[in-house]
């Protein structure tokens, strides 16, 4: 069996579990109506995302594991450390710049799925689960996002 024809049965398998098991979801009607309901709520605390600053930026940095895995964009963990200084700027920008406009950047969605052996036997792909590697400015980003969040569920 070539590359191409393992890399195909690996992402036939793993494109077809998620749809198996949203297909095998079972949601009933009394349930669905409580998600879809037309009433309105007052909301009293609307959550606002605050600007982070460098320090902070730096603190997420420094706290990222160390690794050397690379991402969609050929960037690993241990080269943002080792460049720091000169990407702190930048992504404090881009944060800030998106956090005005609301929306988590599409470029940062972008994840490489690697297969994972579990056990058993090699050739079986459903020995194997998906591991995603995210971008590594999407997961600084997100730890801007969850530190905003974990904030205002404390003060709330």
């Amino acid at each position: 069996m070539n590359e191409s024809s393992i890399a195909f049965h690996f992402n036939n398998f793993f494109t077809n579990s998620a749809s198996d098991l949203i297909n095998n979801i079972s949601i009933n009607k009394n349930d669905r109506d409580k998600f879809h309901s037309n009433e309105k709520y007052d909301i009293q605390y609307p959550f606002i995302c605050a600007s982070c600053s460098q320090d902070e930026i730096s603190l997420i940095i420094d706290k990222l594991k160390s690794s050397t895995t690379l991402d969609f964009y050929g960037l690993s963990n241990n080269f943002v450390k080792i460049h720091k200084k000169a990407l702190i700027p930048i992504l404090t920008e881009l944060i800030n710049v998106h956090f005005i406009k609301g929306q988590f950047p599409e470029v940062l969605k972008v994840g490489v799925v690697n297969p994972l052996f579990k056990n058993g036997s090699k050739t079986d792909v459903s020995n194997y689960r998906p591991v995603v590697m995210l971008p590594v400015f999407g997961k600084i980003f997100e730890r801007v996002i969850y530190n905003r969040l974990s904030q205002y569920i404390h003060e709330k």
